[in-house]
């Protein structure tokens, strides 16, 4: 009765304020269960089916089935966000601001389709230039799961409970769990309280005193891992059962291979799935879209040669690790679902959705940039390289210069040569500047000179 009276003396703008919430919380329920009830089973059954069938001569029906689920899949990605109403997304909105960050199309004047055509071309060349070796021996493996603890311990149980049932389903695996403790509020007694026995031993615990993030916590956990391979895995997710055994033969076939990425199922808070991720398997379609977030596996010599993950991308850290990798040697994406990714109301994905689109955009276009000097020439760059490798390093920065381009815009950039010349490390030079550019352009930055060591 109260409550009652409580909520008839409200003025009418909170009332139709409180009942547009309940209006949308009351569509999110449906269309939840809708995917959960409907979709799900639909399109889990479709793609399990095209899993099983012979890839290399694929029928008429099964292109169809394929086009289909791939149309189903798309926009079931864009109903998830109706589901959860503390997605800030609005489409219309989503579009403009996309537009509005075509940044390196107005610094080179050259249409954002014309970039993502230049940048696809590069890409397939570069994943075509180290063909993946297939062969059948079988080699040793060992492999590290990183997961960054911050929140969500009710979550986090059902993570290690994942893993234990991984490690069940391949009990010769050797695979250690290295767990880095990002939230100083939670004990390490209390995150290992449910823990079984024969897990905890394969449990190392590093804990921080303070939140560092991700980026941090991930590269403190890189340094410390044993295994030849890093699984990353998100506390709030869950690994397949056939992870170990799917990842095995997968290396054994393809010995080339450092970076791979599987499929990932989505699903909400109760563990339901809301629908079986479908993407493109050509890592070359990176630039448009992160297509290898989830699941990552990473040789651990490829973060040797290719570094670390980068703060200034933290949230899309993956995302341009990716491409990194991608512009360098070949991705290696497998149709396996190994991953489930859970949306609730404290995902990444729902509450940093914004922020998340700026940094994607940001990685993006970095690329673009980056890509576009290693096809046309770094018109937009006056070279200054000083230091003991400078002679090398002017000969290779020479071949790429464009003196005569009509760009009105320069960048000085001053270049203290101490490593010796290669194209991996040109590429990766390239992309550190494309960032520092793009960041200043944005943000209306005038400096246009940068000092740089490498």
């Amino acid at each position: 009765m109260n409550q009652r009276f409580e909520q008839s003396h409200l003025d009418p703008a909170q009332q139709d304020h409180n009942c547009q919430l309940h209006r949308r919380a009351m569509l999110a329920f449906c269309i939840r269960k809708f995917l959960t009830k409907v979709l799900t089973p639909l399109t889990g059954f479709i793609q399990r089916q095209k899993l099983s069938e012979n890839t290399q001569l694929p029928s008429i029906w099964s292109k169809i089935k394929y086009d289909i689920v791939y149309w189903i899949s798309s926009r079931c990605r864009g109903v998830i966000t109706f589901a959860y109403p503390e997605i800030p997304y609005n489409p219309i909105l989503a579009r403009r601001q996309e537009n509005q960050r075509e940044w390196t199309s107005a610094l080179l004047g050259i249409s954002t389709a014309q970039l993502k055509k230049i940048a696809t071309e590069f890409l397939i060349k570069e994943q075509r230039s180290t063909p993946l070796v297939i062969s059948k021996k079988r080699v040793p493996l060992s492999f590290t799961i990183l997961v960054c603890f911050h929140h969500h311990l009710d979550y986090f149980k059902a993570c290690l409970h994942s893993i234990q049932e991984a490690m069940r389903h391949s009990p010769s695996t050797e695979i250690e769990v290295l767990i880095i403790n990002d939230d100083p509020s939670i004990d390490l007694s209390t995150l290992l309280a449910d823990c079984d026995f024969s897990l905890r031993q394969k449990i190392v615990l590093r804990s921080h005193v303070e939140n560092l993030g991700i980026c941090c916590s991930l590269n403190d956990a890189i340094t410390h891992a044993q295994g030849e391979w890093l699984v990353y895995l998100d506390c709030d997710d869950l690994l397949e059962p056939s992870t170990f055994s799917v990842l095995e033969r997968t290396i054994a076939e393809h010995p080339a291979a450092r970076f791979i990425s599987s499929r990932a199922i989505d699903i909400d808070a109760d563990s339901d799935i809301l629908f079986w991720r479908l993407r493109s398997e050509h890592p070359y379609e990176l630039i448009k879209n992160n297509f290898a977030g989830h699941l990552k596996v990473i040789k651990k010599e490829l973060h040797q040669d290719l570094g670390l993950f980068k703060k200034t991308f933290e949230g899309c850290q993956d995302y341009e690790f990716a491409l990194r990798t991608a512009i360098n040697e070949p991705l290696l994406f497998i149709p396996h679902y190994l991953y489930r990714y859970r949306w609730h109301h404290d995902t990444q994905t729902v509450s940093q959705n914004q922020r998340q689109n700026l940094i994607a955009m940001r990685v993006r276009q970095s690329y673009m940039l980056a890509i576009y000097w290693l096809t046309h020439g770094t018109e937009m760059i006056e070279w200054d390289v000083t230091g003991p490798c400078a002679d090398e390093w002017k000969e290779h920065l020479a071949s790429i210069s464009n003196k005569n381009s009509k760009n009105q815009i320069r960048y000085h950039v001053t270049l203290e040569a101490n490593t010796a010349y290669d194209a991996r490390r040109l590429k990766l030079l390239l992309v550190e500047i494309a960032t520092l550019i793009i960041d200043r352009y944005r943000e209306n930055d005038t400096n246009r000179k940068i000092v740089i060591t490498i």
